[in-house]
This record gives structure tokens, C-alpha cells and sequence, in this order.
């Protein structure tokens, strides 16, 4: 029987890979520079101090002392009287879809407000023009024409509207009705000014709302068509009673809000107010309250904004239904300024958050007893952000240009110029807030995969806030946590959307292989990058973690989700290098990836999939969504969203609540707002998964900047793999932990263990994990996320992985990074395995001195050996050597070797291997100072290695009279020493004496009919250049030397 791979993983010093950075939300540079160093020689060096861990009073002691010191200087905000306290922030924002007339969400009660095209011709279908609408976007001389407009049509609800009561006013002379086959009117009439219909039916082309004999001076104005009452559809509409104000929200979408209470704590209104592109610079260029629509680029202006390209138009939801929407849900709003907005519109929109405005959009510039649009309540905060993304450009992103342009002018770069506009918009708020200003909440909008760029937005922003007789400095950094998209690559180059059976989609087999490629080796490898490409667990890299504690800002995310989206298919075809697979899918010129067409890839392929209608419907669009919806997707964004929280983050933002999934991504957290949540057929599994989130994290506290634990916080070793393991061999890991204060619980929150692994705690707080791996298990790494909380909830997290293997696979390429590595000491990058299946150090011969000069290298006396014999004699050498772990075997026949030299004139190397016999692999003739490697190039004698090996390089004929440094390295672009490791078809005997296994394979150097192992001699290979079990097969009798 095997004998079990018995692991005790050593536990290190206490320091964090993950949390604790919390202490530094009081390392601001407002305070002292005593408090700034103490505060960042704790925290910035990622260690507590050693009494950190034990010493309660000691903490309290600590955090008191900082309390009474800001005591004395005084709180840094004008106005606010307290700063953000970071354990105030929600676990979630929600950020809302926009409102076009195919919405996949109806928030408004008056549905008009749905159709974002404006009002069009009856006759023609031409738009009316905007010279010939008021400014609240009603038709001011018809002549007798008619216009419509169509909300619903073609939208993503479903049913597509609400069926029942509808009522319909107006003002002026004219008439206004419903000309829908499915809508009967049952009361009401032109001279009335109102009209009711009831609408028996859904349809995909949905209302259309006819207008007439609208003619100046008192023209058709103030149209509401009230939708039917959820309560009472048939019987009733959402008109208000009279002499009532009008509530413009639909109270079914609050519902769909807080369907789940306390799940968001804050709306992002980004989409809703047309933020990209948005070209308001004046506050008369915002939408007015009474007008017409909510949204559309051509219901109220055409405007361009100075320095840009932009010719959109759309500018967005008036601003009192976004307060209306906060104030029903009860939750923070988060606005976002137009970029180019003057610090007139700024204080105008400054005003009406805080004092609300009358009937026409008239902003009120102090308390009122009873206003007409109610400012953000009380209890609420708002959050003010410049623009989105203000670091992009181009497109649909031309703020982004317009701050180079600003910033050009300036002599500035563009993140700093971005970080000087926040704070002056933070600035003016802050005047007219006063009192109320710590009620702000002013985040910095990082460039997630560029963390230069953040950091000059941070220097601009202070820079503005030492200037400012108010704090207008961030109090959050504000990153993306996407995720996912390179999934979409591989399941095209795996192919793995020709086998899926889309019509069982939960029970596939090939969904089920994507869902756990995505958790496995993205999620929980730390590769699920989304539209910034950057490795990140969590969706955003440690450089941004690492921002904000040197900053000293909470960190929360503005937006995430699952990004994939199948538009840009024809990126993926790089990642494939497989010809073919490029022929098949190109059209018009084959091979070229760039020349790729989606909708002509479906009717070439899958032309069963295209009913009139290719856009979204691909078979590889279609597979992306299937697994979206899934079961096991749910289960990998939940880790995603742990390991958000395990870096710091203290505030996820979903993007979006409701929107239909295609080939552009698969946004809405429900595909349409009346969806039930749940993990069943057609049920919104992304937004079940956020609930499930936040009852996991539930009592869980925080380990982001700005939060303390509450006690002895827990602690688990760091992120590493825990052992390789061959298929059939039997397994005893532990890994001792740390536990905190009370009762510690230590789960395994996501991700899998070899079939026949158990895990589990013992009282120790240690884990266990034993088992004997079952026989069929496949070669791969199995990752799993552990979180250890303590009995007052402090936490520590760690993702952990064992690697198993077939016997005779490839168990894992190791490289060797010899740049830096001191004499002596391992050589392996990245994660070594516990067992240590591998491990190489360097050395040197005695006619070689080491040196602390050269960083990796060696001095070597001039005038020193004249050729390789002398050298070989003098033993003037740099070495490798390497060992094997007994069960394993290795092949270096494609390791590449660098050696560098400084200082020198010239000089010549050569490598030998005593696996070769002293076989001379590779000489080096250089002159001056120089960089060279040496390709093995497939050497047979490197093949099959067992018993470990050494290099040697022998440096000679040196000329110069100063001594001359040398060393391993990688230069350049050339590759890092990469060595391939094998499991063993046999187990417990290698080069020690037992009998000849496949430990002893070794290479055939002469040709057929004659052999000369290396290494364990003696033995008749069939010498074909491999070794492969067929070398194996030809021994019959043979022991170890003969």
C-alpha cells in the first residue's frame, strides 16, 4: 500500500496577505508626523508589531490616544463635524440600469416617461424637431398633424407592459389617446382632458400614445398616462387622488429595490443621468422636471460640449426622480456630475439635493416648510462623483478627452486636473451643505487597471484640499471589480458552446465545465480580470488595495459584475493558435482575425440559431448567458464577492439591478425587474447569489482600511499549494491556524477538494484534510477559499490548492529565477510545493569568491584559469544544483540558462552536467560586458531524471586587472529556466539502492544496438530518443549500478 504524503504546513509570522490594513484610515496626512510614522511603520509594512496580536489593552490604549489627540487639533472638516466612519459604509450599492424605451424595468408610474425617441410624425415617423417643442418637450404648433410616442415597444420586460387600468391626462387643447388594438377605452374624453382605457394584452410593440390639435398658445402639455395599480390593476391606476401630488416612481419598482431590506444601502444613479458623454455644461441644460420623457437624446436638446466630440445629446433623468427614488427606498444616492458642468450647475445641483425645488424645476436656496420636490431626506447621504470613468476617451467616453484637453491647457497631467475638479465640486457643495456636509460622501474614481493614474488623481485632489478652506479631499477610493471575461476566450477555443445541450442548460455537462473553470482556475487562481485586464482576486488588483492604505481611504467598489460579453469575439481567435479554428470562423478573408463578423459567423455556422434575428442569438452568446443564470456561476461570484471583502473592500457595487443579457454582456442582476430570484429554471440567480453574500459576510466584520479589530483577530497561513499529490496516493494534510477570541469556526466557503478528500477542523483550530485521492481523478489544481472568524467576528481568509496528478503526466513546470538569489539559498519562483518535489540551489566552486557587490553574483580574479582544463582544475565554477522528490521524475532537456558579467573585458564560460558525463552543453565566448544564454536544446541526457543533478559553469580566460563579477540570470526577454516535472508510475524506490523503476529511466546517447545510460548504467533502452514507458517495458532484470 501507498504510504500517505503526511504535510505539517508551518505557520509564519503573523503577517497579513489580505486585511489589516485598518489602522491607516488615521494615518492622514492632516495629522502630526509622530501619529503618521507610528501609524505607517504598523501598517504599511503589512505586519502587526509583536505585541500586536495579544495585546487588547494595548490596542485600546492605542486607538484612545488617537481619539483624545483628534480631539485637540480638531476634526479636518469645515463644516461636517465628524469624519466618514468607514464601518458606516453598506456591504452593497446597487447602480441602476438605464431607462430607454427597451428597458428591462419600469420605474416610473407615468409611462410615458419610457420612451427615450421623443415625440415622431404619424405620418412620416420623423422626430418632431426641437425647435418646434417647449422646454419641457411638448409639441407647441402641430397644424394639425399627429405625433406619437411608443413606450414599451420592443422592450425586455416581461410581460412586456403591465395589462389593466390606464389613465391618461393632460393640459392645453388637444387630445391624447392610446391607438393600441389591445387598448378599449372605458371612460372619459377630449373635452375632459382625460381619458381611461384598459388594456387586456401585452405586445412587443407596446403603447402607442397619439397626440392631436395641439396648437399654441395653450398647447398639449403636462401628458401623464398613469399605468395600472399593482394592487388593483383592473379596477384602477396609479393616478394620484386629486388635489394630491403626483408620485412619478412606480411603487413595484421600489419593491423591486428592497425586495430583500438591507441588501443595498446606496442607488448609483450613473445611467440614469446619461453620465458618458453628457454634454450639460450650463443648469439650463438639465432635464426640467415636467418634461415629457425621462431620457433620449432628442426630447429636449441637441448640445455639444466645448472640447469634445460628443453629439449624444442625452441628458439623462431629472434629478428630482432620482431624489424621489432614494427618498422611497430609504437608501444613499449617488450621483455623478457632468464633466464639463460649471460651478454654476454645480451649486444649483447642490441646492436641490439639500433644499429641493418647486414645480418647474426652480431650485430652492433654503429650507422649505412644504416643497413641491422634496430634497434627499435627512438621514441620508449623498455621494458626489466627477463624472465616470473621466480617464477614458474616445466613443461613448469623451469626458475623458475633455480633461486632457483642460489638463493640456493647465500644463497638468490629466489625473491630476481630475483630482483639482473634484475637490472644487466638493468644495461648493460643501458651501452650501455647511452643517449638513458630513453627509457627503466623495469618492475617488480610480482607473483600476492603472494605478499611476489614480495616484495622480490622489496627489491632484490634495493638492486642491491643503488650498481649500474646506475638506474637499476623497473620504473613499472607488475601484471595479469585474470579472470573468477571459472565460469567454477559452470556452470559444475549447469549443465548449458547439457541445453545450442549451436546452438542459442546468444539467450540462459543458456549462458545468465552464462554471468551474471560472471559479477555479480565475476566480480563485486570482486571474478573473474584467474590462481593465488586470489579474485580480477580488476583481481589482493589490495595487489599488495598496493605494488606499497609503492613502488611508476606504476602499468600495462603483461598479462589477460578471464581465462577458461575446461582441469582441474575434480577439479570442489570438488566444487559440490553432489555424484552423481561425479558417472556421472568418469570413471574407481567411485567417485574419481582425476581419471577423459575428453575425456572419452565426449564419455560417449555426444558422438554425438565426430566425431573422443574429444579433444575440450565436450559440456562443447564448452558452455565456446559460451559464450566467447557473447554479454554480452564483457560486463562483459569491467567492468573487468574499474575496473582495478578504483585500479591504468595503462596499461592493452591482451593476445593474434589471437588464436583458446579449452579446454586449450580461448586466442586469435580473434580466427583467418582475423576475423572481432564486437558483430554478429562469430565476435570477446573480441576484440570489448577492443575497446569499451577504448573509455569509452577515456578523462578519471588516478588515479594510479605517477598521480595527475587535479583539484577537484570527489568522490562517497564506495563499499557497499544499501539496502535489498523485492520483491513488493517500493524503494527511494539517495546517495549523491561529484562532481568535472565543470560538473560532474555520470554513471552506467555495471551491472543491479531490474526490476523496475530507476537510475538516480539529480542536486546535488547525485544518485537516485526509483522504486517499481516488484513482480517477484528473491532473489539475483544486482550489479552495477558507475563512476563519473568530466569536466577535474578526476574520482571515486564504485560498488553498492541491495539485494532483496521473502517474506518468506532467505535474507542474517549475522555473528557475536565479536573478537576486544569494549562494545557497532555493532558486524555485513562484509557490514551491510543501513536499518539496523540486527544489535547486546555487553554488559555487572554491576558486569562485561570492560577493554582496553583484547582487547574484561571484567574483572571479583576473589573469585567472587561461582555458577549461585549468578552470576544471582550479575549480572555478558557478553551480546549480537540483533535487527530486522520491515518487517524481523530471526532464531539464528544455531548461535555458542566462549568464551575465559585469565589468569585464572578455571572458569564456562553459556548461557541463554530471548527467552527461561531463559532456561540455554549451560554451560562451564574450567580449565587454554581455548577457548570454545557452538553449539545451531537447538534450536527450536531461530526460528522465530522478536522482537529481548539478550544472556547472566554468569561467575562464578573463582579462582585465580588477576582479570580475558574473552570475545566473534571466536578461531581457529571455525565458526563465523551466524545468517539467512528472509523476511516477511506481512509488518508494528511486536511486537508492531498490530495484530499476522509472526512477532510473535514463537517456540513450549512442543509436541503436548501443547504449550508455547516464547516471544508473547498465541497462538496454530501446533508443529511441524518448523516454517513454516503452523504455520501462524492455527491463527485465535490473537493479540500481548494474
Amino acid at each position: 500500500m501507498a504510504r500517505p504524503l503526511h504535510v505539517a504546513v508551518v505557520l509564519p509570522s503573523l503577517s497579513r496577505k489580505r486585511g489589516d490594513y485598518r489602522p491607516l484610515a488615521l494615518a492622514s496626512d492632516r495629522f502630526g508626523n509622530g501619529v503618521t510614522v507610528l501609524l505607517k511603520s504598523l501598517v504599511m509594512n503589512r505586519q502587526r508589531p509583536s505585541i500586536w496580536p495579544r495585546a487588547t489593552g494595548f490596542r485600546k490604549l492605542f486607538a484612545g490616544c488617537v481619539a483624545i489627540w483628534l480631539m485637540i487639533v480638531g476634526s479636518p472638516v469645515a463644516f461636517a463635524g465628524q469624519p466618514l466612519d468607514p464601518d458606516t459604509l453598506p456591504d452593497m450599492t446597487i447602480g441602476l440600469a438605464g431607462v430607454p424605451y427597451y428597458a428591462s424595468a419600469l420605474p416610473f408610474a407615468n409611462v410615458l416617461l419610457l420612451e427615450s425617441r421623443g415625440w415622431r410624425f404619424a405620418d412620416t415617423g420623423a422626430q418632431v424637431p426641437v425647435s418646434e417643442l417647449d422646454t419641457n418637450g411638448f409639441p407647441v404648433a402641430l397644424a394639425g398633424r399627429t405625433v406619437f410616442a411608443q413606450p414599451f415597444q420592443n422592450n425586455g420586460l416581461q410581460p412586456a407592459y403591465p395589462v389593466g387600468r390606464y389613465t391618461i391626462t393632460w393640459q392645453g387643447d388637444g387630445d391624447v389617446t392610446i391607438a393600441s388594438a389591445n387598448a378599449t377605452l372605458v371612460e372619459g374624453s377630449s373635452a375632459l382632458r382625460r381619458r381611461v382605457y384598459v388594456v387586456s394584452a401585452a405586445s412587443g410593440s407596446g403603447l402607442r400614445i397619439e397626440l392631436t390639435g395641439a396648437n399654441a398658445p395653450d398647447h398639449v402639455h403636462h401628458v401623464r398616462v398613469w399605468a395600472p395599480d399593482p394592487a388593483d390593476p383592473q379596477q384602477q391606476s396609479l393616478e394620484p387622488p386629486a388635489g394630491t401630488r403626483e408620485q412619478q416612481i412606480h411603487p413595484s419598482y421600489i419593491e423591486h429595490l428592497t425586495e430583500t431590506p438591507g441588501l443595498f444601502g446606496v442607488i448609483r444613479f450613473m445611467d440614469w443621468g446619461s453620465t458618458n458623454a453628457s454634454p450639460q455644461v450650463e443648469w439650463s441644460h438639465r432635464r426640467p422636471p415636467e418634461h415629457a420623457f425621462a431620457s433620449g437624446a432628442r426630447t429636449y436638446k441637441e448640445l455639444i460640449t466645448p472640447g469634445t466630440t460628443n453629439s449624444l445629446g442625452d441628458i439623462g433623468v431629472p434629478y428630482e426622480r432620482m431624489i424621489e427614488t432614494a427618498n422611497a427606498a430609504g437608501m444613499d444616492a449617488w450621483i455623478c456630475i457632468p464633466h464639463a458642468a460649471s460651478d454654476d450647475y454645480v451649486r444649483n445641483l447642490a441646492r436641490l439635493f439639500r433644499y429641493g425645488s418647486d414645480q418647474s424645476g426652480a431650485v430652492y436656496t433654503s429650507p422649505q416648510a412644504d416643497p413641491y420636490h422634496p430634497p434627499l431626506l435627512g438621514n441620508l447621504r449623498l455621494w458626489v462623483e466627477h463624472s465616470n470613468e473621466i480617464w477614458s476617451g474616445g466613443g461613448a467616453f469623451p469626458q475623458g478627452d475633455w480633461a486632457r484637453a483642460q489638463a493640456a491647457a493647465l500644463g497638468i497631467p490629466y489625473g491630476e486636473f481630475n483630482g483639482r475638479r473634484a475637490g472644487e465640486i466638493w468644495q461648493i457643495f460643501n458651501e452650501v451643505w455647511r452643517s449638513e456636509s458630513g453627509r457627503i460622501i466623495k469618492p475617488a474614481g480610480a482607473f483600476t487597471g492603472n494605478p499611476a493614474y489614480t495616484r495622480q488623481w490622489l496627489d491632484g485632489n490634495i493638492a486642491h484640499d491643503q488650498a481649500s478652506p474646506t475638506d474637499t479631499r476623497a473620504n473613499v477610493l472607488a475601484v471595479t471589480t469585474y470579472f470573468g471575461q477571459p472565460l469567454v476566450a477559452w470556452a470559444f477555443n475549447e469549443r465548449l458552446f458547439m457541445d453545450a445541450d442549451l436546452t438542459n442548460p442546468l444539467t450540462d455537462a459543458a456549462i458545468l465545465r465552464g462554471a468551474d473553470y471560472l471559479l477555479n482556475e480565475l476566480v480563485l487562481a486570482g486571474t478573473a480580470t474584467g474590462g481593465e485586464r488586470e489579474a485580480a482576486t477580488g476583481g481589482f488588483g493589490s495595487s489599488n488595495r495598496d493605494l488606499a492604505v497609503e492613502y488611508g481611504l476606504p476602499l468600495v467598489a462603483y461598479e462589477g459584475n460578471s464581465s462577458m460579453y461575446t461582441e469582441s469575439v474575434g480577439w479570442y481567435l489570438l488566444d487559440a493558435g490553432d489555424p484552423d479554428l481561425v479558417r472556421i470562423v472568418s469570413q471574407g478573408t481567411p485567417g485574419s482575425v481582425f476581419e471577423f463578423s459575428l453575425a456572419n459567423y452565426v449564419a455560417a455556422n449555426f444558422p438554425d440559431d438565426t430566425p431573422g434575428n443574429p444579433f444575440d442569438a450565436d450559440r456562443l452568446t447564448k452558452f455565456v448567458s446559460a451559464l450566467n443564470r447557473h447554479p454554480a456561476f452564483a457560486s463562483a461570484y459569491i467567492a468573487h464577492l468574499v474575496l473582495g471583502k478578504s483585500l479591504g473592500l468595503y462596499t461592493h457595487g452591482p451593476f445593474v439591478d434589471a437588464a436583458a443579457w446579449g452579446k454586449f454582456g450580461s448586466w442586469g442582476h435580473k434580466e427583467f425587474q418582475l423576475q423572481s430570484i432564486g437558483y430554478g429554471p429562469g430565476q435570477a440567480a446573480k441576484w440570489q447569489a448577492l443575497i446569499d453574500f451577504q448573509v455569509l459576510q452577515s456578523g462578519v466584520n471588516e478588515v479594510g482600511v479605517g477598521s480595527m479589530p475587535t479583539g484577537i483577530a484570527p489568522h490562517m497561513p497564506d495563499d499557497q499549494r499544499l501539496a502535489t499529490v498523485l492520483a491513488g496516493q493517500p493524503i494527511d494534510l494539517l495546517i495549523p491556524t491561529a484562532p481568535g477570541d472565543g470560538v473560532t469556526t474555520i470554513s471552506m466557503l467555495a471551491g472543491s477538494l479531490p474526490n476523496g478528500i475530507a476537510f475538516s477542523t480539529d480542536p486546535t483550530s488547525a485544518i485537516r484534510l485526509v483522504g486517499t485521492v481516488a484513482a480517477d481523478t484528473e491532473s489539475r489544481d483544486h482550489r479552495f477559499l477558507v475563512r476563519s472568524v473568530d466569536g466577535d467576528g474578526d476574520a482571515d481568509y486564504a485560498v488553498y490548492s492541491i495539485r494532483t496528478v496521473q502517474a506518468g503526466e506532467l505535474t507542474q513546470l517549475f522555473r528557475f529565477q536565479l536573478r537576486d538569489t544569494p549562494i545557497g539559498t532555493s532558486s524555485i519562483l513562484g509557490i514551491p510545493d510543501a513536499p518539496g518535489i523540486v527544489s535547486a540551489t546555487i553554488g559555487a566552486g572554491p576558486g569562485v569568491n561570492n560577493t554582496t557587490a553583484f547582487p547574484f553574483g561571484f567574483l572571479v580574479p583576473g589573469f585567472d584559469s587561461p582555458d577549461l582544463a585549468t578552470a576544471i582544475q582550479n575549480e572555478q565554477y558557478l553551480s546549480i544544483n537540483m533535487s527530486v522528490e522520491p515518487g517524481y521524475w523530471v526532464d531539464v532537456s528544455n531548461l535555458t540558462l542566462s549568464l551575465g558579467a559585469q565589468n569585464a573585458r572578455s571572458f569564456s564560460a562553459a556548461l557541463v552536467s554530471d548527467r552527461t558525463g561531463g559532456q561540455v552543453l554549451a560554451t560562451w565566448q564574450v567580449n565587454g560586458e554581455a548577457q548570454v544564454e545557452a538553449d539545451l536544446g531537447g538534450i536527450v541526457g536531461l530526460q528522465g531524471i530522478a536522482c537529481g543533478l548539478e550544472f556547472r559553469v566554468y569561467i575562464y580566460n578573463t582579462t582585465g586587472n580588477v576582479f570580475e563579477s558574473f552570475g545566473f540570470s534571466n536578461f531581457g526577454n529571455s525565458p526563465e529556466p523551466e524545468v517539467a516535472v512528472y509523476g511516477s508510475v511506481a512509488l518508494g524506490l528511486g536511486c537508492d539502492g531498490g530495484g530499476y523503476d522509472i526512477f532510473e529511466f535514463v537517456s540513450c546517447l549512442a543509436g541503436p544496438g548501443s547504449s550508455t545510460a547516464i547516471g544508473c548504467e547498465g541497462y538496454n533502452l530501446d533508443c529511441d530518443g524518448n523516454i517513454d514507458l516503452a523504455d520501462f517495458a524492455v527491463i527485465q532484470s535490473c537493479t540500481n549500478g548494474g
